[in-house]
This record gives C-alpha cells, sequence and structure tokens, in this order.
C-alpha cells in the first residue's frame, strides 16, 4: 500500500469516527426534543379533571377547553396560550388548563414558565394529571442540563407505571 492510500484511508477514518461520535452525542437530545414536539394535547380531554377551585369542572369549562384545543391543533400554539390563561383565570385551581399551559411553553423552550405550572400539578397529588407533569418536568430537566434530577423523575414514573412509563424507559436506557 502506498502512503497516501494510507492517509487517505486514516482521514476517512477520521472522519466518519468523528461524524459517529456526533451522532451518538446527539441522539439523547434529538430524542428528548422530539418528546416535546410530539406532545399530543388531546391526550388530556376530559380526563377527569379536578380543580382545587371549581370541582368537578363543569361542561361549559371541557366546551371551553375544547375550543382553546381546536386553536392549538391549528397549530397557533401562541393564541392557544393566550386562551388557556383566560380560562384560568376563570378556574384558577384547574390542573388541566395548568399542563396545558406548561405543554405550550414547554415547546415553545419557555422552560421557567413551564416548571412554575408543572411543579404546581405535580404537587397536587390528588391530581390525575401528576405523574404527567413528573414526564414533562423531567424533559425540561434534561434541556435545563440537570440530568440527575430528571433521571430520579424518570425511575418514578416507571415504578408508578404513569401514562408515559414506556417512554420514560426509553430514555433510561439511552443513559
Amino acid at each position: 500500500m502506498s502512503k497516501s492510500f494510507f492517509i487517505i484511508l486514516s482521514s476517512l477514518f477520521v472522519l466518519l469516527s468523528s461524524g459517529f461520535v456526533y451522532w451518538s452525542s446527539t441522539l439523547f437530545s434529538n430524542k428528548v426534543d422530539s418528546f416535546i414536539q410530539t406532545i399530543d394535547m388531546s391526550f388530556y380531554s376530559h380526563r377527569g379533571a379536578v380543580s382545587l377551585v371549581n370541582e368537578p369542572a363543569t361542561d361549559f369549562m371541557y366546551n371551553k377547553i375544547s375550543a382553546v384545543e381546536k386553536i392549538y391543533l391549528k397549530g397557533n400554539r401562541l393564541n392557544a396560550l393566550v386562551g388557556f390563561n383566560d380560562l384560568l383565570l376563570e378556574d384558577p385551581g384547574n390542573m388541566e388548563l395548568m399542563l396545558r399551559i406548561a405543554i405550550i411553553y414547554t415547546q415553545e423552550k419557555q422552560f421557567d414558565a413551564a416548571l412554575e405550572k408543572l411543579k404546581l400539578v405535580y404537587d397536587f397529588k390528588d391530581s390525575v394529571y401528576s405523574p404527567d407533569a413528573a414526564w414533562f418536568i423531567s424533559l425540561i430537566y434534561f434541556k435545563m442540563g440537570k440530568d440527575k434530577q430528571a433521571v430520579s423523575l424518570l425511575k418514578e414514573i416507571v415504578d408508578n407505571r404513569g401514562n408515559f412509563f414506556l417512554n420514560a424507559q426509553v430514555l433510561l436506557d439511552y443513559r
């Protein structure tokens, strides 16, 4: 073999290796981003909403939430955020509304605002949304570089078999 062939082969190996290292280093982050961007908010429609103020939520409130959800599904996240915030003023303890608002903040990369709402939902353990809030908090923690806290929440989700336990297991397996 000639010296130039060896140099070309070595260069190709370094190039492929660095490409693989970059790909593998971004794989986990891309998976987290994928989970954030593919959130299906309709999953939360009428799942036994619990409100700290108006219990149980009325059909009238469900209809209002559904109307705003249609705005969200058309891709108008910010208009939906305004709508959900207006509804939250009418029912300040509505966990479903807080979760929906937090989802939009998460998708818009407004992580501090999302965490504010998510922590309220997560801490209210009587809410059916508390385990889901743990999932979204873990995604945000990964985005913020708080991997230890995120992994702790993922383990909790898997142990309690929450709605996102399969997704949580996927992320734990990546770690």
